[in-house]
């Protein structure tokens, strides 16, 4: 069977205000903020498995929050962790601490909303370029796709599982997500788990062939985008067809 954890077919986007995400922010800073930078430098209090992952926690909520639009006050922050830890009185009743969720849901949904509307244009106009190139075809879907290494095996089929290497970008070289380079290639359902455009891709493709597709948004994740993918984004998928696997054959 095809793996879950394959990103690109991951439609659903973490809520900020999830009980899991609020505690990943905790995580984040408890490390580092147990120590005065007065007393220590930086790079003295990471030295632990604890305080890097920590660190590391840290700066990937800080970017995803960034990333939607979203400033956080950083002293208020740390204020409500210590108040917590030390078990003082909070400093917002719980109806406001609601409310602030709300609002700040409202602020991440208008912020996704500004960006999809800004990228739909030069997404198209993207596309329209590209489409005249001679080394690019198009499908009736819209789908665009350059052939980078042609080869004679055998032709992917719905019924089997692929296994790809692949690299997503966006049109601003932007790279949203990946798959060379790490330990062990990626194993994919082609029976409709993965975004439109890339199935229909990847259906295209034999074995030991190497594509690019050009993903038009409406094959890709539409106006609502993803955590990463900002909302009408186009995206540039390079993909290597790596092998086929039968349903009722083991993986290895």
């Amino acid at each position: 069977m095809a793996e879950e954890n394959f990103p690109l077919i991951n439609l659903n986007t973490t809520r900020p205000s999830s009980f899991y995400g609020r505690w990943l922010c905790v995580i984040s800073i408890l490390t580092i903020t147990a120590c005065s930078p007065q007393e220590n430098s930086l790079s003295t209090q990471l030295q632990t498995t604890e305080s890097k992952f920590s660190y590391a926690l840290g700066e990937q909520i800080a970017e995803n929050y960034r990333k939607q639009g979203i400033m956080i006050d950083s002293d208020s922050f740390v204020q409500g962790l210590l108040d917590e830890l030390e078990n003082n009185p909070a400093g917002i009743t719980d109806q406001e601490i609601e409310r602030s969720y709300r609002n700040l849901e409202t602020l991440i949904s208008d912020h996704k909303t500004t960006v999809a509307a800004r990228n739909l244009q030069p997404g198209r106009e993207f596309l329209v370029s590209n489409r005249k190139r001679p080394e690019v075809f198009t499908t009736s879907s819209g789908l665009q796709y350059e052939i980078i290494n042609e080869n004679t095996g055998a032709r992917a089929d719905a019924d089997k599982d692929a296994v790809i290497d692949y690299q997503a970008n966006l049109i601003d070289g932007t790279e949203v997500d990946f798959s060379f380079g790490m330990p062990r290639p990626i194993t994919v359902s082609l029976a409709g788990s993965l975004i439109p455009g890339l199935t229909e891709g990847i259906l295209m493709m034999a074995v030991g062939e190497i594509y690019k597709f050009y993903i038009p948004t409406d094959l890709a994740y539409g106006e609502e985008g993803t955590d990463t993918i900002p909302g009408n984004s186009v995206l540039i998928i390079q993909v290597k067809l790596i092998s086929l696997i039968s349903e009722n054959e083991p993986t290895s």
